[in-house]
């Protein structure tokens, strides 16, 4: 049997699922998948909060020293690309090795957190409040796609993940055509498109609509990896897959939230 992954970041086959049969007393469950992505929130909320904290420690040490605000910046950019790679790694390396994926996942957690903790924290001294709306919608879509699911009103795996497929061609071709655009177009035409509040939240919604069906996959995964008696190792393979969807779905509705409280002061 092929689990095809829903991971936004790449997709892969195991080819040695044939070893894992029902009978497998040491099987995937559900309750092991969960627990294993809420102690990978649980690691990602602490390294954001500590994040957070940091960062407005050094922006404090910074008010009014320009040279203060400089080596801030060189620091929220280092951060930025260490756990960017960091993450990278893990997320890779944790979905294509069921072994290693219980050491992926908690360094794939505290990198992501951090990074997100440093994003929040500069983002809400512009725009106060928009983490916790981030954070409540990325809690209702998940809730929602979690009842549609458990309740069967979306069963069929094959066109969900055509669906996913599909959609995501379709997303790559249009960012094609605007980087082409950006390149030919007049500079006024440019910036009226590229510029333009409605073609921006377009876009950050297409690619929100992107994370919610990957989302729908990975419950998919969670569903196949038990039902199959997958070894129970495989519960932090597809914890990490969980952890990268409820991220990107998280990080989308923060964009669209920023987009709309900008629009909102101009």
């Amino acid at each position: 049997m092929n689990i095809k992954t829903s991971n936004p970041l790449f997709k892969t086959v195991r080819e040695s699922s044939e070893e894992f049969v029902a009978t497998n007393t040491n099987s995937a469950t559900y309750g092991g998948i969960t627990l294993k992505t809420v102690f990978g929130l649980i690691l990602a909320v602490v390294a954001a909060l500590i994040t957070g904290f940091v960062f407005n420690r050094w922006a404090y040490q910074a008010m009014g020293d320009v040279e203060a605000a400089r080596q801030l910046a060189i620091r929220l950019s280092i951060i930025a690309v260490v756990t960017g790679i960091v993450g990278f790694i893990a997320v890779i390396v944790g979905r294509l090795s069921s072994k290693a994926a219980k050491f992926c996942l908690p360094i794939y957690a505290v990198a992501e957190g951090a990074a997100l903790g440093t994003i929040c924290s500069i983002v809400e001294i512009y725009y106060q409040g928009v983490t916790a709306i981030a954070l409540a919608g990325t809690l209702v879509v998940f809730g929602v796609e979690l009842a549609l699911f458990a309740t069967g009103v979306i069963r069929n795996h094959s066109k969900v993940y055509a669906v996913a497929l599909a959609w995501l061609i379709t997303l790559v071709l249009v960012s094609l055509v605007g980087v082409v655009l950006y390149f030919v177009l007049p500079a006024n035409v440019k910036s009226s498109i590229f510029s333009n509040f409605w073609v921006l939240l377009a876009i950050e919604i297409a690619y929100t609509l992107y994370a919610c069906i990957v989302l729908m996959l990975d419950f998919f995964e969670c569903s196949e990896i038990v039902k199959q008696g997958f070894d129970k190792d495989y519960e932090w393979v597809t914890a990490i897959g969980l952890l990268v969807s409820i991220f990107f779905i998280f990080i989308q509705i923060l964009r669209i939230a920023l987009l709309i409280m900008e629009k909102s002061d101009n």
